[in-house]
């Protein structure tokens, strides 16, 4: 469509002008042909790496399904990481009914003979999220023994969780 419309410009200048005028339209009329073919080879280029783009963002999507799947096709569920036994009534109002919830939980446990004593403490300033531990003697062997859990609150970018760190698995974590 373009160069149709420079070949009647330079028609209708052809019967309108001198032979100066002619050549200085015709070689107006090559350095325009000569930016489009450079403009058209630019968007031929753009679209070539807009296409390479796009094949990589989708090999990256099926890494990030692989690794989400375990590489077996079928996705990995949060729930892999839950504790066998999770607390079902957690409640995040405050760090004081969070520790109480969590350490009559962890009383009437089948390992726990007796609780000796608890730890709490915060691991950032100005947040209530925290590590607690429990020390308790075990019903197993008798010996004094420890536990630790991350309780989370929704605060800081995180989602309110309790994390068993000596089991290594959420007692409460919410989707």
């Amino acid at each position: 469509m373009k160069k149709i419309i420079l070949v009647l410009v330079m028609v209708l200048l052809a019967g309108c002008a001198s032979d100066t005028e002619l050549t200085s339209a015709l070689d107006e009329i090559k350095d325009l042909e000569s930016q489009i073919t450079k403009k058209d080879n630019e968007i031929t280029d753009l679209n070539y790496e807009v296409e390479t783009l796009k094949l990589s963002a989708a090999s990256l999507q099926n890494e990030v399904d692989e690794l989400m799947t375990g590489g077996n096709g079928e996705g990995v569920p949060m729930t892999s990481f839950v504790c066998e036994n999770p607390i079902e009534n957690m409640k995040y109002q405050n760090s004081i009914s969070a520790i109480a919830i969590l350490e009559g939980w962890f009383a009437v446990q089948p390992h726990v003979q007796e609780m000796q004593g608890t730890y709490s403490t915060t691991f950032m300033t100005d947040l209530s999220s925290r590590i607690h531990t429990i020390r308790y003697l075990s019903a197993e062997d008798g010996l004094s023994t420890t536990d630790s859990f991350l309780i989370m609150f929704n605060e800081a970018g995180w989602q309110e969780g309790l994390l068993w760190m000596t089991e290594q698995c959420w007692l409460d974590y919410s989707n």
